[in-house]
């Protein structure tokens, strides 16, 4: 059934709420629960911390990792690669079975790499207590909502049908092992020959190509979410009204808004904001993908009543 009203809902929504689902929140997961995983993810990414100083965050400053998903982009190959090659070419008892062994070794501990990401991510998600949570909002359940946070708030507090919902990156519940999470950083490849017309390739180059992976696994592929979801989008052509509710309109999301204008290009935007600051990014940034100033709306969403 195509509905007129959609709200996109954002990290923001959970943390009005009181959930504790920033990424400090999970930096503080995982050095209580997965200490040598923390030393690991210190060693190969570039994790920013700083200190926040925002109502909501009740956060120990050295927890912060306030960029988490865009820093999975700083992943450091070499240092990876560099731990786990000892190969001299030069040593008289090398042998090239032991380049194989090399390839293999790597493939072993990318996705023992992956697999602790993956599992203090989700295990962090599973952990986050609802007990206290209180219903905030009188919400539209006839509408349809985009979600991209992982939590079941919606379904559970305020009993949104589960039809109504796509989250987009998937749940806890029903995305097990398959939650989508990560950046939207891309890397120029070394060409395979130089200027000379010569092979760039070395003993080490499939070595060096799986120490890389971890860089493309930990991408965020929005292009394929949208195509795979194009049914969802495409019933947006009734919608008149978009409400997004806590979302940062960070860059790395920036496509489903600009999918949804192209959808929506008539519609109405109301749009929640923390401070002055965000507000006048918030605006910037939708005016950036077409959408008319005539068209947003701002507000903070502790001024919402029933929308």
């Amino acid at each position: 059934m195509k509905m007129n009203t959609l709200y996109v809902i954002g990290n923001g929504f959970d943390l009005y709420h009181e959930l504790p689902t920033r990424y400090c929140h999970f930096h503080k997961f995982v050095k209580e629960n997965h200490k040598e995983f923390d030393f690991e993810l210190e060693k190969y990414f570039e994790l920013r911390i700083k200190e926040d100083k925002s109502p909501e965050v009740s956060c120990v400053e050295k927890y912060l990792w306030t960029n988490f998903e865009e820093d999975l982009g700083t992943f450091d190959w070499t240092a990876f690669f560099d731990d786990i090659c000892n190969i001299d070419i030069n040593d008289e008892n090398f042998k090239l079975s032991f380049i194989y062994s090399l390839e293999d070794d790597i493939d072993e501990q990318t996705e023992n790499l992956l697999e602790s990401i993956r599992e203090a991510f989700e295990s962090w998600l599973e952990c986050i207590d609802f007990d206290f949570v209180q219903k905030k909002l009188s919400l539209n359940e006839n509408a349809c909502f985009l979600s991209f946070n992982y939590t079941l708030l919606l379904e559970v507090f305020y009993k949104i049908q589960h039809e109504n919902i796509l989250h987009i990156h998937g749940n806890i519940e029903d995305n097990r092992g398959a939650i989508i999470f990560g950046h939207n950083q891309t890397v120029e490849e070394e060409p395979e020959f130089d200027e000379n017309g010569d092979s760039n390739r070395t003993p080490f180059s499939d070595s060096e190509a799986k120490a890389k992976y971890p860089f493309h696994a930990l991408s965020k592929p929005v292009r394929e979410i949208i195509e795979d979801n194009k049914s969802f989008f495409e019933d947006l052509c009734l919608v008149n009204k978009i409400v997004v509710l806590g979302h940062s309109l960070n860059e790395i999301d920036i496509p489903y808004f600009e999918e949804i204008h192209r959808i929506t290009s008539n519609a109405n935007w109301l749009v929640t904001y923390f401070d002055e600051d965000e507000k006048q990014k918030h605006l910037f940034t939708l005016q950036e993908i077409g959408i008319e100033r005539e068209c947003i709306s701002m507000i903070k969403i502790d001024e919402l009543l029933i929308i």
